[in-house]
């Protein structure tokens, strides 16, 4: 898929996402504070494109994006493209994590189809455009930052055999991952973001 056209994907998933709420009713499939509906093809497929806990609208977003960022960052040496320097995506993440700040300030002033229903604030359920924008700028930032500190660093290169060897494989990956955030982050985001909570945390 050419670059330009995932980024164009990218950004048309995010901007149809409420868009696709208001149409399916996502209130509806969220009255206990948590994802549930009708064991039907319609309510399944509904859940899985814009209603569900990370539906295809507007989490697509993501992968697009990091389809994006590893082509230009990690791109071959010898391409017709040339690579990003990871500054560029420091910057740009910056850039996104400064545009959600801006819409979640002054939401308040804009129209009400606008402010109220286009936009919603920070919240993950459902995904506003301010929080996937924000949390996108983030990983594209904290991205580039790692991959100048670390895959750029001579030092922290000395512990790559060791991260293969006992890593190959993403089932080893993830449950040691899991297992960090779980302990690490848990007990603070469940306390500070309830994770069914549909009101904005701030905005």
């Amino acid at each position: 898929m050419p670059l330009p056209i995932a980024a164009l994907a990218a950004a048309i998933g995010l901007l149809i996402s409420p868009i696709l709420r208001g149409q399916a009713d996502y209130a509806a499939y969220w009255q206990n504070g948590y994802f549930e509906c009708d064991f039907t093809l319609s309510n399944l497929l509904i859940g899985f494109l814009c209603t569900g806990y990370f539906p295809i609208f507007p989490w697509i977003a993501f992968s697009l994006c990091g389809y994006v960022a590893a082509a230009k960052l990690f791109g071959p040496i010898d391409a017709e493209e040339s690579l990003v320097s990871p500054w560029t995506l420091v910057w740009l993440g910056a850039a996104l994590i400064a545009l959600s700040l801006l819409a979640i300030r002054f939401r308040i002033y804009l129209p009400d189809p606008i402010g109220n229903n286009y936009l919603g604030g920070w919240t993950m359920f459902p995904p506003t455009i301010e929080y996937v924008v924000g949390t996108l700028g983030m990983s594209l930032a904290m991205l580039g930052l790692s991959h100048r500190w670390i895959d750029r660093n001579p030092e922290a290169l000395r512990w790559k055999g060791c991260s293969i060897s006992r890593g190959r494989s993403a089932v080893i990956r993830y449950p040691f991952i899991s297992c960090i955030l779980s302990f690490t982050c848990g007990p603070f985001g469940s306390t500070v973001f309830p994770v069914a909570s549909s009101r904005p945390i701030f905005g």
